[in-house]
C-alpha cells in the first residue's frame, strides 16, 4: 500500500527534510507552504496523512485542521510546533 502524505510548513528546510525522509520510506509526499495552499491541495487530492506546523502565516495549523475535519474527518493528522501554547494543544486534541 502506498501512503499519500501532505506536509505543511512555512519553513522550507523543515518541509524539505520531512519530504525527503518520508519519500525514502516509500511514501508519496506533497508539500504546502501554508494552510491555504494545503486546503486547495486537500480539495483536489486524497491524502492518508497530514503533517502540519501550527504557527504559519495566512492560515495557521489549528484553522487548517478545523477546516479539514469538516470535509475529511478520517484524515490522519499530526500537528507540530516549535512554539507550544496550551490553547493550541487543546484545540488540536479536540479536533
Amino acid at each position: 500500500m502506498n501512503v499519500k502524505m501532505l506536509i505543511v510548513d512555512d519553513e522550507d528546510k523543515v518541509r524539505d527534510m520531512l519530504q525527503r525522509y518520508f519519500r525514502s520510506l516509500g511514501c508519496e509526499v506533497d508539500t504546502a507552504p501554508n494552510g491555504r495552499v494545503a486546503l486547495d491541495l486537500i480539495g483536489r487530492v486524497r491524502y492518508d496523512i497530514l503533517i502540519s506546523d501550527i504557527m504559519m502565516p495566512e492560515l495557521d495549523g489549528v484553522d487548517l485542521l478545523r477546516a479539514v475535519r469538516q470535509f475529511h474527518p478520517y484524515l490522519h493528522a499530526i500537528m507540530m510546533t516549535g512554539y507550544v501554547k496550551q490553547e493550541n494543544v487543546l484545540a488540536c486534541m479536540r479536533l
